[in-house]
């Protein structure tokens, strides 16, 4: 199907599946590694609790150092996790726009651009992160409203370098007349991303209590790697359809957003 045919026509839930799964086929290792490495504080914080270096609760503590010890490990593992997690949206971003776009994916510019990203993306994370809690109070629905309407929010900065309340105008305005598609492509993904982290836990967790914690933290670590991938290019490949449906925007001219 051309370019032409696709634009105006119809979000397609399974065109973007298609597309999630090709970019990770064809790109599973540079992204897994990526991935991998973007579990790394929560990984080490789950290692410390667990072993008792530090301690699992504010309240389980009895001394200042102790309870000293446990904000530093919640507060570092949170700040830590969240650079690696921005970096590596961004990163991937980029990396399933370009091979998208029948560009060659070169992981190390793809984590220079996550690097160079990371302050934008840290100011619209935290607004949006503002923006749903608002929602929250308001109703439940406001809230799945706003992300829906974000949902492409950090496609929009990485690929078309918009400033940070620019680009939730931008993914406003992408998502627009879209977005029940667009919340039912992402509720099935987190659906059956939450039903995996069941399921794979119970299967952990015996692995875990017999001794065997380094392997359960391990598996962990993998399957929190996958779903963090799977997650950051279902919503680049979301971005990639909507400019397609909506503008006719073709792969040459989405990759040469990146020159």
């Amino acid at each position: 199907m051309s370019v032409a045919e696709i634009a105006s026509g119809r979000f397609e839930i399974g065109r973007v599946a298609t597309r999630t799964f090709e970019v990770i086929r064809g790109n599973f290792l540079g992204f897994f590694v990526l991935g991998l490495i973007a579990t790394i504080p929560t990984t080490v914080y789950t290692i410390a609790v667990t072993t008792g270096a530090l301690p699992n609760s504010v309240g389980a503590v009895s001394d200042p150092r102790a309870a000293t010890l446990f904000m530093a490990g919640v507060f570092g593992s949170l700040i830590v996790g969240a650079f690696f997690g921005l970096v590596l949206q961004a990163s991937l971003t980029y990396g399933a726009i370009s091979y998208l776009s029948s560009q060659p994916v070169a992981l190390g510019r793809a984590l220079g651009i996550g690097l160079r990203q990371f302050f934008p993306l840290l100011g619209i994370a935290i607004l949006e992160g503002f923006g749903l809690m608002g929602g929250a109070l308001l109703l439940v629905f406001p809230a799945f409203m706003l992300y829906v309407m974000w949902a492409v929010v950090v496609p929009v900065r990485v690929a078309e370098n918009t400033g940070i309340f620019e680009s939730f105008g931008r993914s406003r305005a992408l998502t627009a007349g879209y977005r029940w598609p667009v919340f039912g492509v992402i509720f099935v993904f987190f659906l059956g991303a939450g039903i995996a982290q069941n399921v794979a836990g119970a299967m952990i967790a015996p692995a875990s209590a017999g001794g065997l914690l380094y392997v359960g933290v391990a598996l962990s670590a993998l399957i929190n790697a996958i779903i963090a991938v799977a997650s950051a290019t279902l919503i680049a490949s979301i971005y990639y359809e909507l400019r397609l449906v909506k503008e006719g925007v073709g792969p040459a001219q989405i990759a040469a957003i990146f020159d």
